[in-house]
């Protein structure tokens, strides 16, 4: 579990320059507003270009709720632009979201099925190493965020990719470059499965380990 207050810093091994992307996850909010700017900029990833570049080099921020969309609706900002989810998601719910750029457009998935797309400038993105963090808008982040299978691509993944692979998948898999399974149940350390060494921390330490949660859909 993190929060605002104990949010999660992913050390990647190098910076990244990438036109297509796919960053994907499972995910449970304890809480989400229900009201236009009710409880937003709840951050669940953010990665960006360094400090002195614009947002559009190489933003990627993933977050629930804007001050003029309600909180429970799910918004995805790169490149520039900004979309917003058109269906609800339920507080103290497990969800698998997949992210997808191949370049001209960014696809959401929500358990595997197409929730919106996006189409892009295609403008190649500069992704800084130290810019990587899970649960990363500070006191705008109230809910308790349970999170795991954490993974960020260097290529766009297919749906067929994505539905078949939401509960593992091989580390070594073709442009995986980080895979964080989350599933160490102690301390604050986050491995990489990929052997790449992007290594994860909780600075502040995690609120607490859950126990007992599968993840393979049962």
């Amino acid at each position: 579990v993190l929060t605002g207050t104990h949010p999660g810093k992913l050390n990647m091994r190098k910076d990244y320059i990438v036109t297509q992307w796919s960053v994907e996850f499972r995910v449970n909010m304890s809480r989400l507003g229900t009201k236009i700017g009710e409880l937003n900029n709840q951050a669940l990833f953010a990665a960006g270009p360094g400090s002195g570049h614009d947002a559009k080099e190489g933003e990627i921020y993933i977050r629930f709720g804007d001050a003029p969309i309600p909180g429970n609706i799910l918004q995805v900002k790169t490149q520039g632009t900004q979309i917003n989810c058109p269906t609800p998601f339920n507080a103290n719910q497990w969800y698998h979201l997949a992210f997808v750029c191949d370049g001209p457009k960014l696809t959401i998935y929500v358990d595997g099925k197409i929730e919106a797309v996006l189409d892009l400038p295609n403008i190649p993105l500069s992704l800084v190493h130290d810019s990587f963090g899970i649960c990363c808008s500070g006191n705008y982040l109230k809910a308790e965020v349970m999170m795991s299978e954490l993974r960020f691509w260097t290529k766009a993944i297919s749906q067929s990719q994505i539905q078949n692979n939401m509960f593992t998948i091989n580390p070594q898999t073709e442009g995986l470059e980080g895979y964080w399974k989350l599933n160490e149940g102690e301390g604050s350390i986050f491995n990489d499965a990929t052997g790449h060494n992007n290594t994860g921390i909780a600075p502040n330490g995690v609120v607490r380990w859950v126990h007992g949660i599968r993840s393979d859909a049962k």
